[in-house]
């Protein structure tokens, strides 16, 4: 799993399209946005991710709006991957209009939980 670093990661934005993105960003692995395939061309895996969401209260969450994206910013719950990794909910991300698509078709808002790694 990489790991972010600041540099690379600091005052980005899409103004450019990537184009002034450094480090991995810039080489596009396991970077957004990105073109999702339909359920049809999903791939199944045996094992199942476990979630565990928390329930929070708006006084242990933070609002920031910047450039048509709403973060959500609290501890939301954890994720353990299907080897065994444990992940932390940060953020919800809200994206108006949608950040990713779907066989080419953009839609009109996305919303993304926001993982790192549980320490």
């Amino acid at each position: 799993m990489p790991t972010e670093s600041g540099r690379c990661n600091d005052g980005w934005d899409y103004t450019a399209h990537g184009l002034d993105w450094e480090c991995t960003c810039i080489e596009g692995r396991q970077q957004s946005p990105i073109n999702l395939p339909t359920q049809f061309a999903a791939r199944e895996v045996e094992t199942e991710a476990m979630f565990i969401f928390n329930h929070v209260s708006s006084e242990d969450m933070q609002f920031v709006w910047k450039d048509g994206m709403m973060k959500i910013i609290g501890s939301f719950g954890t994720i353990n991957d299907i080897d065994g990794s444990e992940f932390e909910a940060k953020e919800i991300r809200i994206h108006t209009p949608a950040e990713h698509t779907i066989q080419g078709k953009r839609f009109d808002m996305e919303l993304q939980i926001v993982y790192t790694v549980r320490e």
